[in-house]
């Protein structure tokens, strides 16, 4: 895989991997559409369209920001992906490290390395074990 390939990739499960990432990217394109959704000429005529769409643009920046822009659905991504690659199968120390310290964002990144490597069943049975909190955000 090339270096622009290896990138984009990772890129990509940080923006659209992570659903809360996602969902900050979303809010601030729809902020942008607000500004134009009466064309060039009537932009500022309704202020409302500009209000909302810095509302959007705004609680979207902040969602970003609290994700930390994917980047520790990256970083767990890349290692439970190399723990998988050096041990030929899934570190139970590394599942319990990672799901019983890390939040959404680090769960994620493991789910999406166990999907891609096709050990989606071991890590649910991990999560059941060592995830003790009663609200968990789903991994999909």
């Amino acid at each position: 895989m090339s270096k622009i390939t290896k990138r984009l990739k990772e890129e990509y499960i940080g923006l659209c991997g992570n659903r809360a990432n996602l969902l900050g990217t979303v809010l601030i394109l729809g902020g942008i559409g607000f500004y134009f959704s009466w064309g060039k000429d009537k932009l500022f005529e309704d202020y409302t369209n500009v209000v909302s769409g810095a509302i959007c643009q705004g609680v979207g920046l902040i969602q970003q920001l609290c994700t930390d822009f994917g980047a520790e659905t990256k970083e767990q991504y890349n290692r439970a992906k190399d723990n998988i690659e050096s041990y030929g199968k899934l570190d139970e120390a590394y599942f319990r490290k990672v799901l019983s310290h890390e939040y959404y964002c680090g769960r994620q990144g493991l789910y999406l390395a166990t999907k891609e490597k096709g050990y989606t069943k071991e890590f649910r049975k991990a999560k059941k074990k060592y995830v003790t909190s009663k609200f968990s955000i789903p991994n999909f």
